[in-house]
């Protein structure tokens, strides 16, 4: 399936990369899905504050961007991969699709649920610290070396669909209000669906005038999502031909992604809107890119600055009382008040080193499945 009204299908045009927005709640970040050639997706992270991109790991398969989501603070996200061939149809341990949480712009996955086919799959954040799988139950058992360790996973209740109803919720969650419910018929092989009644949202620019319109359709397997920028005040709707996404980013700027590149665009006179070019991705090609350290675990950051906490008090006690020690018995003077420290500090280590010994070990290092243009 793809989005007509964004690859112009059928008009014999360029083809241009295909890009997917995601904003995360309550940070300046967003994730791109940047995909062509057809087969190849590459993740990119947007700092929306000061406009700058950071370029993360190509992917040669394919990710399901309807079905991803963003953690509140930009740090996770959530998506779900298909990669078919021999090696992959064969695999029982991972299967030929997955769920996976990623730190962006790296999908390198400390978590991660093998599922085996294309129905459902993919999931949601609650908040920063619980998903919601869009797993049945019978396939939400995590692989046993990527474990979701610092995360609290719920199930949908309601398993069922592909993008939809997991999409849907998404857009509402974000601001997207219905405007017109969506009317589709199955016709049937070869015809497929047909839509009797397009899905229309919107989503209202905060304490403004503004709004931009969503209209989604479906004929035969090719869907349609098509974009309008509404002027509730002078009710004027100005069409966004060829956009693949439109939002608003953190900021109220209004942010198009059109024929590989993200503009940022203002309504000008006579109902025409002006677009000034962020960023250009039509000329990036498939590299091997390997995912550092933070971001193949859980935190590990966070775990050496509490390691660096817990150690610096009790290790700067020793080596002082080490020291005391040495000088006492130069002089041959070694007081029971120097012994006395040494042996407190020892121990003031020794008891920082026990739970630390259990963080490093138990939950906050795991080993990751890479991706790096496999």
């Amino acid at each position: 399936m793809q989005n007509v009204s964004a690859t112009l299908k059928g008009t014999g045009g360029v083809d241009f990369p295909r890009l997917f927005v995601i904003f995360a709640r309550s940070a300046p970040t967003a994730v791109i899905f940047r995909r062509g050639p057809s087969e190849w997706v590459q993740l990119i992270r947007w700092n929306s504050a000061e406009d700058t991109f950071e370029f993360g790991q190509w992917f040669h398969g394919r990710i399901y961007e309807r079905r991803c989501d963003l953690s509140p603070d930009g740090s996770l996200l959530i998506y779900f991969a298909q990669k078919i061939n021999r090696r992959t149809l064969e695999d029982k341990e991972f299967t030929y699709a997955w769920t996976a949480v990623s730190k962006p712009p790296y999908l390198t996955a400390p978590a991660l649920w093998p599922k085996g086919d294309c129905w459902a799959g993919g999931g949601s954040f609650e908040n920063n610290g619980t998903i919601v799988l869009n797993h049945k139950p019978e396939k939400s058992t995590p692989h046993p070396n990527h474990k979701p360790k610092t995360l609290e996973v719920k199930l949908r209740p309601d398993v069922c669909g592909e993008d939809d109803p997991i999409y849907s919720e998404r857009v509402e969650r974000d601001g997207w209000r219905l405007k017109a419910a969506w009317e589709v018929e199955y016709l049937g092989y070869p015809d497929m669906y047909r839509t009797n009644q397009p899905e229309i949202r919107e989503r209202s620019l905060p304490n403004g005038n503004l709004a931009i319109r969503l209209t989604r359709s479906i004929s035969r397997l090719d869907y349609s999502e098509l974009f309008d920028l509404s002027d509730q005040q002078q009710s004027i709707l100005t069409p966004i031909v060829g956009a693949s996404w439109v939002d608003w980013d953190q900021r109220g700027r209004l942010i198009i992604a059109r024929q590989g590149k993200i503009s940022v665009g203002e309504l000008a006179g006579g109902g025409s809107i002006r677009e000034q070019i962020l960023i250009d991705l039509c000329g990036s090609k498939p590299a091997p890119t390997r995912s550092p350290k933070w971001a193949q675990s859980w935190y590990p950051s966070y775990s050496y600055a509490i390691a660096a906490t817990l150690l610096a008090e009790p290790l700067a006690f020793t080596l002082a009382g080490a020291g005391r020690a040495r000088a006492g018995r130069t002089a041959m003077t070694v007081s029971k008040c120097n012994r006395s420290a040494y042996r407190n500090s020892f121990s003031m280590l020794t008891w920082a080193i026990l739970p630390l010994r259990r963080l490093l070990t138990e939950g906050w290092y795991s080993s990751s499945k890479s991706t790096n243009c496999a």
